[in-house]
């Protein structure tokens, strides 16, 4: 049930429950003038479904009642442990005997009513019950209120972060565990402590003039007394040195005046103060001596701040020019809604890395820039400004499109077999239905033509099949760099790369299995590049078959959805990875096939695609059982 606020005062719920609209309607227009809140209900099960969440002052129960009667009703509500103490009273038009009441009363009745009511005297026996409830739920607020000030008292003064003191004539009465944790004593230690011990330990100071030390003087006397008396260098009992700031306060201890000590440790604040002048030096060191452009944004977006290399970056001249700029000027019109996403995902997560965005020099020149954001909090944790480190990857880009073609190259050239075979079987289709056409032509005319329109659509089906294989050729060996993402059928993108092997694997003995799960969503992203990925994968773990022993060789390909994530998976049964290998398997050049039959580069270049398409790539392998790599693909748009 939801905690109650003990301090709203709220009208007292009273249950009325008989069968009888007509009496019911009557309960309630007797009840119209009392500052109540009315619970109406036409059985037992529907008075129990009402008043289930809610705290009932009194109850009104007709007993004759089918299905549920009031005595059978108030066995039940007193059951609930919240509702053993209410008070019901039994109306009834019937009566048999004094054990009919003796068993309602049992039941938890207080009264009875017997029917035709009597209003007034109904109204009279209501009000003592509201009365009474009224006065307990006075008694538990007043509780409760009282439990609520000694908890708050017990947090602020007993687990506070601050010292605090209490001394009544010149002794010590009181001292929570933070300040015996500052000055390293234990509470017990400091109990009894003259004042004038306990400034010697907060700082000696303290005890000079015109305070002397001497009997009926105290350092912390009514002259300071209310004041904030200054920040002071203590010791503690070890003799090591900690900074405090002190003020003292007159309270009531009792029947006593007392001065209760507060005492704040300051020592960090203190040391980051002294160490403030070298931590600046050291950033404004560490900043110009970066390799990355780092620039220092404030929440309204203009810069504040730059390091030493991030105007040659930009192509500025100086600091000068990008200081007081708003960082939008430098970022493309096509990246600018995702810059916004970053700057969200940055506010919301404190950090956002390795970005991609197309970035603008003086003059509109643009580069690729991969930018790292990092939310800057003030003590309160408000935003105080942003950093962000930006890296100039054009080049690098370059190159891995330089690689990615390469390898794509690679590919086609592994493909090379399996698609002469594609074209040498419609072209000797073709070849067999011309020279049966020489033959036939001198026959029946009209089965010559019927045999001639059949052969003909042969051909052409052919011709539609050898273009639709040269076309995707073309399609996929192209540069698709410019290819805009768009949302494109995973199995379908899975089948269009295995027709391009099929054959060649099948007459190197591979079996190749697809279980391509049905409806799947679309996935986001570059279809020619996903169908490298696929064929990469597949390419190795051919491989990994020609060198295993085995008169069952199969590459299993297969799709589910789990969630909002698209699943690929890529299983052989080859002669699997090393356990060492696993985790350098990924990285660029790094092969464990045999020199001069791989370029070490068909797993990074898949890796960075997927990684693009905002997936994972996960390997499990088994020596001598095979390899399983798993794809991870989210579900919509990237």
């Amino acid at each position: 049930m939801q905690k109650i606020n003990m301090d709203v005062v709220s009208k007292p719920n009273v249950l009325l429950v008989d069968d009888n609209p007509v009496d019911l309607k009557l309960l309630d227009e007797i009840f119209k003038d009392l500052d109540v809140r009315i619970i109406k209900a036409n059985s037992g099960k529907q008075a129990l479904s009402k008043i289930k969440e809610v705290d009932l002052a009194l109850a009104l129960l007709d007993i004759q009642m089918p299905l549920m009667n009031g005595i059978e009703l108030a066995k039940l509500i007193r059951e609930e442990e919240k509702s053993q103490t209410i008070p019901i009273i039994f109306l009834t038009a019937y009566y048999d005997s004094d054990l009919h009441f003796i068993e309602g009363y049992k039941a938890g009745a207080v009264d009875y009513m017997l029917k035709p009511i009597n209003s007034s005297i109904l109204l009279s026996k209501v009000n003592v019950f509201l009365n009474l409830d009224k006065q307990r739920n006075l008694l538990i607020r007043s509780k409760h209120k009282l439990q609520e000030s000694e908890k708050k008292y017990r947090t602020l003064v007993e687990q506070s972060l601050q010292g605090i003191v209490v001394t009544t004539g010149l002794q010590i009465v009181f001292a929570n565990g933070s300040f015996a944790n500052m000055t390293g004593y234990t509470v017990e230690e400091l109990k009894g402590l003259a004042e004038e011990q306990v400034a010697s330990v907060i700082n000696p100071e303290l005890l000079c003039s015109p305070y002397p030390g001497h009997a009926g003087h105290s350092p912390f006397n009514e002259k300071r007394t209310g004041r904030f008396l200054g920040e002071y260098k203590g010791y503690r009992k070890d003799g090591s040195m900690y900074w405090s700031q002190v003020s003292v306060n007159p309270i009531q201890y009792g029947k006593k005046t007392a001065s209760q000590i507060t005492v704040i440790d300051i020592t960090e604040r203190k040391l980051a103060e002294e160490a403030l002048v070298e931590s600046e030096k050291m950033y404004r060191t560490l900043l110009d001596a970066s390799p990355e452009g780092i620039l220092i944004i404030d929440p309204s977006g203009r810069i504040t701040e730059v390091s030493s290399i991030t105007p040659e970056i930009f192509g500025a001249e100086n600091k000068h020019d990008l200081i007081g700029k708003h960082f939008m000027r430098f970022i493309h019109k096509e990246s600018r809604e995702k810059v916004r996403q970053v700057i969200e995902r940055t506010m919301s997560e404190g950090l956002e890395q390795d970005t991609e965005f197309i970035l603008t020099k003086p003059g509109q020149k643009q580069f690729v820039g991969e930018v790292s954001t990092t939310l800057i909090q003030e003590s309160n944790g408000m935003p105080q400004s942003f950093m962000a480190i930006i890296r100039d990857i054009s080049q690098r880009k370059e190159m891995e499109k330089q690689l990615i073609h390469t390898e794509r190259m690679a590919g086609l050239g592994e493909m090379a077999t399996g698609i002469a075979h594609e074209i040498n079987q419609p072209l000797n289709t073709i070849s067999i239905s011309l020279e049966n056409m020489l033959h036939k032509i001198p026959g029946d005319n009209n089965n010559g033509n019927r045999y001639l329109s059949d052969k003909i659509s042969k051909i052409f089906e052919s011709i539609y099949r050898i273009g639709k294989i040269i076309d995707h050729i073309r399609a996929f060996s192209r540069d698709n760099d410019d290819y805009i993402p768009t949302a494109f059928d995973i199995n379908e993108s899975i089948r269009n790369a295995l027709s391009l092997i099929t054959v060649q694997y099948k007459h190197k003995a591979i079996d190749l299995v697809t279980d391509l799960g049905e409806n799947l969503p679309s996935v986001t992203g570059n279809t020619f590049k996903f169908e490298q990925v696929v064929l990469n994968l597949v390419i190795n773990a051919k491989d990994a078959l020609e060198n295993q022993q085995t008169e069952e060789k199969e590459i299993r390909i297969s799709t589910f959805r789990d969630g909002q994530n698209i699943f690929i998976e890529v299983s052989d049964n080859g002669t699997g990875i090393k356990k060492e290998d696993i985790g350098n398997i990924m990285l660029p050049f790094y092969s464990t096939k045999e020199e001069g039959k791989g370029t070490g580069m068909g797993l990074a270049i898949s890796f960075g695609i997927i990684k693009e398409m905002k997936g994972n790539i996960d390997i499990q392998s088994e020596v001598l059982k095979g390899t399983t790599i798993r794809i991870t693909l989210p579900v919509g748009k990237i």
